[in-house]
């Protein structure tokens, strides 16, 4: 009988501690899921989450994640070698979250990826990353600096509009392309440092709608990493007198834009917005609605899914494309035309119709 009972508390004594080892694994992660096929997240209580695993991220669209209504714990987001793409919206109106580590397998970062970050201050893309989606850094009002790595090629449609205090971007020369309002509303953006010459600067294709304060921005040319790192401003201040050639070409960009001489004489005017920042850095404790992504956006026209500034057949075409996810090229908020957050063929249709005056 006592044997019996000896093994009996044995066999508990080990339940137990394999309770406290299962408690112990799971101790300080919140929630966890999949958000890929061969990829894991997990956020822990202290806000940190983290993707593990391999291949590519879910695309989700405006508030389907799995993460969602838990955006404003999250504090800081790593992404783990393996992964290669972030799904569209994946992090949009995470509000809290300050730092954000990217691999270098990463090449493609989705539409509205990182929309709404507004207490994020600096971004660091990989070298790997090819491109970046639509509206993927909109709204990241606390933005200063961000280093684009040396394999992106274009810069879509409102990539950066509304990061208004965003004061220096690096450009990599593998650039060819910069869209509409990509930098809407950046108006302290005052110094661009781009890693080709003159002439690859000219050969970019840059459309002028929206990108006022970057073709008046001071331009720095075969800049290096080191001339923009914010972690080296001696370096940086003394980059125009080692290559005062670049400088030289730059300068003469100004004389079409006669006001930005005078822009020193109204500083002193300039400086009281800062009264106003300490109450624009509150962050928000809750998730805000998608109404507020719809009000801040960079004056997207309804139909006009192409951003050619016009209705036509062609944006009707685009939008069955996005219905179908065929393509995701296009502008999804000027394609959701009831805004529930999806792209359907009856919008498509609709704006069809009104391409042709019937609505």
């Amino acid at each position: 009988m006592k044997r019996k009972s000896r093994i009996a508390l044995c066999l508990l004594t080990a339940a137990l501690l394999l309770v406290v080892l299962a408690l112990q694994g799971f101790a300080g992660t919140e929630a966890s899921g999949s958000c890929g096929r061969y990829l894991k997240w997990s956020l822990s209580d202290d806000g940190r989450f983290a993707v593990t695993g391999s291949g590519a991220m879910t695309n989700y669209y405006l508030t389907d994640y799995h993460w969602s209504a838990k955006e404003y714990k999250i504090r800081s987001v790593t992404v783990a070698e393996g992964c290669t793409s972030v799904g569209y919206f994946a992090f949009q109106y995470c509000n809290n979250m300050r730092a954000l580590t990217l691999p270098a397998t990463v090449k493609t970062v989705g539409y509205g990826a990182f929309m709404n970050c507004t207490a994020l201050e600096a971004l660091d893309l990989p070298d790997g990353v090819t491109g970046c989606g639509q509206n993927s850094f909109q709204n990241c009002m606390s933005l200063r600096t961000a280093y684009l790595g040396q394999s992106l090629k274009s810069i879509a449609y409102a990539t950066f509009s509304g990061c208004a205090r965003l004061e220096k971007i690096y450009l990599p020369k593998t650039l060819s392309s910069i869209s509409a309002f990509a930098f809407l509303a950046c108006d302290r953006l005052t110094d661009v440092y781009f890693g080709g010459t003159q002439e690859q600067w000219d050969a970019i294709s840059v459309n002028a709608r929206g990108n006022d304060t970057l073709q008046s921005a001071a331009l720095h040319l075969n800049a290096a990493r080191a001339d923009f790192d914010p972690s080296s401003q001696t370096e940086t201040t003394a980059q125009p007198a080692t290559a005062p050639a670049d400088q030289t070409t730059v300068t003469t960009a100004p004389v079409d834009q006669p006001v930005v001489t005078t822009a020193p004489a109204e500083t002193p005017v300039e400086t009281t917005a800062p009264a106003e920042l300490p109450a624009e850095t509150t962050i928000p404790t809750e998730p805000q609605s998608v109404e507020i992504l719809l009000a801040a956006g960079p004056m997207t026209m309804s139909g006009d899914v192409n951003a050619d500034g016009r209705v036509t057949a062609a944006d009707a075409r685009l939008a069955l494309r996005i219905s179908a996810k065929l393509d995701a090229t296009g502008d999804l908020l000027a394609a959701d035309l009831s805004g529930d957050g999806r792209v359907t063929a009856s919008e498509a249709r609709q704006i069809l119709r009104m391409s042709a005056g019937l609505v």
